[in-house]
Formats: structure tokens, C-alpha cells, sequence
């Protein structure tokens, strides 16, 4: 599979989404929550589940961002994965996915959201593009660039969401 930074492409069947949707609402419903906080939920008022992917699944997700390994520096992919349910209403408004933090070891240099349940009004944006992406298709994208998921007018959408590591190369004490 050739896939592009910024471009969209399938990655899930509508089984494989009907599947992962079916194992997060096993788990515990936890509201999303943004770096330094949102206590008026102003940012984000989407709801999450925090999924353990098996592991052929994890090995899949990790091949396929094998082009970028050595020019962005990946060293693993965040987990558990995030999967997203939105909403009519619910939102989560511009943002970046990775910070300057000195004290962390690592970063997020990729992000991977997929669309597993589409819902009218629910698109994907990108300070470069929008993206009303159907069920199964994803997108990956430099972390550093700021997004938002806009909310359903009606229905609901889910989104799954990894996140590709590398080094931190601003960490306290060494000099970049």
C-alpha cells in the first residue's frame, strides 16, 4: 500500500470498524480530556474508550507507517489506542497532538485517525484540508498540525486514533 501523509486511504473493512466499535463499548466511557485541561469541556466534549489492540493488529498499524521509521525517527506507537465516539454536539476543537514537553522521553510524530462510523456534519479537519471521511478510511498526519473533529448534526461518529513515537530531542539537559 503506497499511502501519502495527508491523504486519505482505507484501512478498515466495515466489519473490522463494526469490531472495534463492538470491543470499546466493552470498556469503561471516559470523557476526553486535552493536555493542561478543559474543566468547562469548552475544547473537547467527545466521549473515549482506551483499546488494547491485539497484537497482529498493533503489528499491522506499526508496518504501515514503515516509509517514515528512519526519516522521522519512530520508535514505537503509543497504546492503548484511543477510539472516539461523538455525538450530536460533541466536538473536539483545533489542536495539535504533539508539545515541547522537556520532561518527556518521547513524542507523538504521527497521527493515524480512522473513520469507523461516519456521521453527517462529523468531518475531519486540518489547518490544510477537510476531510469527510467514510467508514473505514483514514489519514495520517504530522502530529504538529493542528486539527479538529467537527460535531454530528445528526447520528454519531466513532474514530480510532494511534499515534507514532519517536525520541524527544528537547529533553531537559540536552542540547538540541
Amino acid at each position: 500500500m503506497n499511502i501519502q501523509l495527508e491523504q486519505p486511504f482505507k484501512l478498515f473493512t466495515q466489519d473490522q470498524c463494526d469490531s472495534l466499535i463492538g470491543r470499546a463499548q466493552q470498556l469503561d466511557l471516559k470523557p476526553g480530556q486535552v493536555l493542561g485541561g478543559d474543566a468547562l469541556r469548552q475544547r473537547r466534549n467527545n466521549y473515549t474508550y482506551w483499546l488494547d489492540l491485539e497484537q497482529h493488529e498493533h503489528d499491522s498499524l506499526w508496518n504501515l507507517v514503515e516509509p517514515w521509521h528512519s526519516l522521522l525517527g519512530l520508535t514505537w506507537m503509543q497504546k492503548p489506542t484511543q477510539v472516539s465516539r461523538y455525538h450530536v454536539g460533541e466536538f473536539y476543537d483545533w489542536h495539535p497532538d504533539s508539545f515541547a514537553q522537556a520532561h518527556k522521553k518521547s513524542v507523538r510524530a504521527l497521527t493515524l485517525t480512522c473513520t469507523l462510523q461516519c456521521a453527517p456534519g462529523a468531518v475531519f479537519e486540518t489547518r490544510r484540508g477537510t476531510y469527510d471521511l467514510t467508514a473505514g478510511e483514514a489519514i495520517i498526519f504530522p502530529a504538529e498540525l493542528e486539527h479538529r473533529a467537527c460535531a454530528p448534526t445528526q447520528g454519531e461518529r466513532w474514530a480510532f486514533t494511534v499515534w507514532y513515537m519517536r525520541p524527544n530531542l528537547n529533553i531537559l539537559g540536552q542540547v538540541v
